[in-house]
């Protein structure tokens, strides 16, 4: 999955001497849960990452305020997310309960027939950054898009069509690439009902093709 952030464990005991109150854990554990989410998926930000950092410990708001000497009204808006702590801050934060995000980009899982459509509709997007849409373009989406209501049914479907619609009507073209581009199910879902078809030479296509089988 492209953008991935986790929280993993920092394999040494936090230095430093321990309030009574705080967890003992905070002490004895040398290792610390290690929880992996999906950040675009869940558009986090920090009071987010931080959140996650304090339900993978079990550290709470009070631990954290003696842990870093911030206050714990400062620690409860952090955590409810009506102030998001800057970087530098969040790291502290972090560091003090024995964890990091980490962060790494890995390719996204398809099924091949799904695959196949992502890689054509990444070379028409390509095709498109350089020579741009025209008028004749929009025309003959929307003439396939036609030919597609006429042999398609179910709601999703017929969702996804309007939403092709949509583009055409306004002349979308930064949601166009979007779409095109798009791993996420309802990128997939939409391209089932692609209107793009003809963009692409035989060449072209047999030249994406030919990519997939090496």
């Amino acid at each position: 999955m492209v953008g991935v952030t986790g929280i993993e464990p920092v394999t040494s005991s936090v230095p430093g001497v321990c309030p009574d109150s705080c967890s003992l854990m905070m002490l004895e554990r040398q290792t610390l849960p290690s929880v992996t989410i999906s950040w675009y998926d869940l558009d986090m930000n920090r009071s987010d990452v931080l959140r996650l950092g304090m339900e993978s410990t079990g550290v709470t708001r009070v631990e954290l305020s003696r842990l870093t000497g911030l206050p714990p009204s400062k620690i409860s808006r952090y955590v409810s997310g009506k102030l998001e702590p800057s970087e530098p801050t969040l790291d502290s934060l972090m560091s003090s309960m024995g964890v990091q995000a980490t962060f790494e980009v890995s390719p996204v899982p398809m099924e091949r027939t799904k695959h196949r459509s992502w890689l054509l509709h990444r070379q028409i997007s390509y095709k498109l950054g350089i020579s741009g849409i025209d008028d004749i373009g929009w025309e003959r989406m929307q003439r396939n898009l036609d030919r597609r209501r006429l042999n398609t049914q179910g709601p999703v479907h017929e969702r996804n069509m309007n939403h092709w619609q949509q583009i055409i009507d306004n002349r979308s073209l930064r949601e166009l690439h979007r779409v095109l581009v798009d791993t996420s199910t309802d990128g997939i879902e939409m391209r089932e009902v692609s209107p793009m078809t003809g963009f692409l030479s035989e060449r072209e296509r047999l030249d994406v093709l030919e990519k997939i089988k090496r």
